[in-house]
């Protein structure tokens, strides 16, 4: 594949936006890349935060070539029974229908793609691959910086002048996309304890006011912890989205005070929409990520 021809930056004054053209799920990736002044108030554009290996830390790799024993019993959408049995390569489970979900959660490397950048076909990563075909627009433009591509990575003094300016590219985006990763079926679980958690926390602390009335962190524990809604939640599902490498690796300057006007948003796997809360009262916990401009997408 050949490489991208970059211009020089007039660096820290400007850095590159990716605008990704509009597309349905399964047509090729099309984008192009300009120049644009960062001071500029009519620059607006989104940024991505993700991982570029693997989005799932698995800290074992797979061997590719091992067999993996599979069974699959249940019904499909019209109700025929779906029955099967295989060994199957372990890389051949990225792809298929039943087993899909077990090569990302074992800690498979989704395989590189391909993206026509100003008409030159460039290999990026899986990851990116996924992020970008599932943020993409049916209908407009999506203008968005990411640093795989918005960088020079061949270039090292424009690599690491960007590292410096990275706080401030973040900040000035009217909105940072984080790309957790592929769906793996714990999703829904983690969130819906997510909420759980909000709402044992929200009772306790908000409507109960423990904190105001004097109650010591051991005291608010116990309550917290000896509860129906609590003792009911799934945490193991929620330890493992916890545990996706975005999650464990996520820089710092990602949310920060420049940033509490602009609004972070995170996707995982195909399907995503917008949860707008409708809640009479913002919880504990959606009160602290509301503060942060936090919406999640699930």
């Amino acid at each position: 594949m050949a490489k991208y021809p970059y211009k020089p930056l007039s660096l820290p004054a400007e850095t590159r936006i990716l605008t990704v053209s509009p597309g349905k799920p399964g047509d090729a990736l099309v984008c192009s890349l300009s120049h644009i002044t960062l001071a500029s108030s009519n620059e607006q554009y989104d940024a991505l935060s993700y991982c570029w290996s693997m989005s799932i830390g698995n800290a074992h790799t797979v061997d590719d070539s091992l067999a993996i024993m599979c069974a699959a019993y249940g019904k499909d959408e019209d109700g025929a029974i779906i029955q099967d049995s295989a060994s199957i390569p372990f890389k051949d489970l990225y792809d298929h229908p039943y087993y899909g979900h077990s090569y990302i959660r074992m800690g498979g490397r989704i395989p590189d793609g391909t993206l026509i950048c100003d008409g030159i076909a460039l290999t990026i990563g899986g990851e990116l691959v996924k992020a970008l075909s599932q943020l993409r627009k049916l209908d407009e433009p999506l203008r968005i910086w990411i640093d795989a591509l918005c960088i020079n990575q061949d270039d090292i003094p424009e690599r690491n002048e960007h590292v410096r300016m990275m706080g401030d590219i973040y900040a000035r985006a009217s909105l940072v996309r984080v790309w957790l990763g592929e769906e793996i079926g714990i999703e829904m679980g983690a969130m819906e304890t997510l909420k759980g958690i909000s709402e044992a926390l929200n009772d306790l602390i908000v409507e109960r006011k423990m904190l105001e009335d004097g109650a010591s962190l051991s005291e608010i524990q116990w309550h917290f912890f000896n509860t129906a809604n609590t003792r009911n939640l799934e945490w193991d599902r929620l330890a493992e989205f916890l545990g996706r490498a975005w999650v464990c690796k996520s820089p710092p300057f990602i949310i920060t005070k420049r940033n509490l006007t602009g609004q972070l948003t995170s996707s995982s796997g195909p399907g995503s929409s917008k949860k707008s809360p409708r809640q009479k009262k913002p919880s504990f916990i959606s009160a602290a990520w509301n503060s942060a401009g936090i919406s999640w997408l699930r």
